[in-house]
């Protein structure tokens, strides 16, 4: 529940509405680092990850290839090519501009957090590989540090290896969250929901808009932290009080396709026909975005599902 909901507000901050989503924009990408690792085990098949994100990463590509030269009429340059295999929107930590253009235009700028969502795990799975539960809080600590640091480069690493060191902890944090019990803990007291709560409202306050993506996380170090660690665990503990609710079925369907929905919000997002009469205004338009890009991106989901089981199938025949 907790992931589709930050899900629904990824694909409002990508629409004229995106000041409703800045009250969550501290945790908009940390909640899916922490619940992945919430539901992750102690040890991580990086090969099986790979299938599970990179495959979709290079079909959804191809996607948006094809919607951007065939629909949208633009014509594919190498540079496009190119921020599909550096998977990163620009290659400078500055803003955009004719020195430092777009890499990934295509409608497929969201696609970065499937590559990223990858590295972060073999930062995981290499935390995960330390004995001792000491000295992994030690090591995710240092890797803390050296994202800090990393944000000081004056290039965006290739498929957020420097964001990963954020990425990696993070995932980490939701294991020992599930490890130790702690949403049930805080479950049992409320004013500690109240805590967390109004200590993510100060950090949040303190670290201001940033923009993961770009290694952008805000205005002071390691309040990002520190925002993730108190908000994440309150928006699961709010999320926990309508788990048996029509709603929570809800989300969680959509969420089985919340890859394919994260993945091609941009391209369903620019097929909202903003030239009809009735949409003209932001809360029509949003509703429109929101609508075409859950059917779309659930739609797209399992139909890719379907072909990877008829071609595991047809491969099954042929050997």
């Amino acid at each position: 529940m907790a992931k589709c909901v930050m899900l629904m507000f990824v694909i409002v901050s990508h629409t004229e509405a995106w000041r409703l989503e800045l009250p969550v924009d501290p945790i908009l990408i940390s909640t899916f680092w922490i619940c992945s690792g919430y539901t992750s085990g102690p040890s991580v098949s990086l090969r099986r990850k790979a299938t599970g994100l990179l495959v979709p990463y290079f079909a959804m590509s191809a996607l948006c290839l094809l919607f951007s030269w065939l629909v949208a009429g633009r014509d594919i340059v190498s540079r496009d090519i190119l921020g599909i295999l550096y998977s990163r929107y620009v290659a400078l930590a500055a803003p955009a501009s004719e020195t430092n253009p777009c890499l990934m235009p295509l409608c497929n700028s969201p696609l970065w957090f499937l590559t990223s969502l990858f590295t972060g795990f073999c930062v995981y799975a290499s935390l995960m590989r330390i004995r001792t539960l000491r000295t992994q809080t030690l090591a995710a600590g240092l890797c803390l540090a050296l994202a800090w640091a990393a944000t000081y480069l004056p290039v965006l690493l290739p498929w957020s290896i420097d964001t990963a060191l954020f990425a990696g902890p993070m995932i980490w944090a939701g294991h020992q969250m599930r490890r130790f019990n702690v949403l049930e803990r805080l479950w049992k007291l409320k004013w500690r929901l109240a805590a967390c709560i109004a200590l993510y409202a100060a950090f949040a306050w303190l670290q201001g808009w940033g923009n993961v993506s770009v290694r952008e996380y805000g205005r002071w170090w390691p309040v990002p932290v520190l925002s993730s660690l108190t908000g994440v665990p309150a928006l699961m503990l709010l999320c926990k009080a309508f788990e048996h609710s029509l709603a929570a079925r809800l989300l969680s369907a959509i969420n089985r396709q919340a890859l394919y929905i994260f993945g091609m919000q941009m391209m369903f997002i620019n097929l909202v026909p903003r030239h009809l009469p009735f949409m003209d205004g932001w809360p029509q338009t949003l509703a429109a975005a929101l609508l075409l890009s859950i059917c779309g991106g659930w739609a797209t989901g399992r139909a890719m599902s379907w072909l990877t089981r008829l071609v595991s199938c047809r491969c099954g025949k042929t050997r």
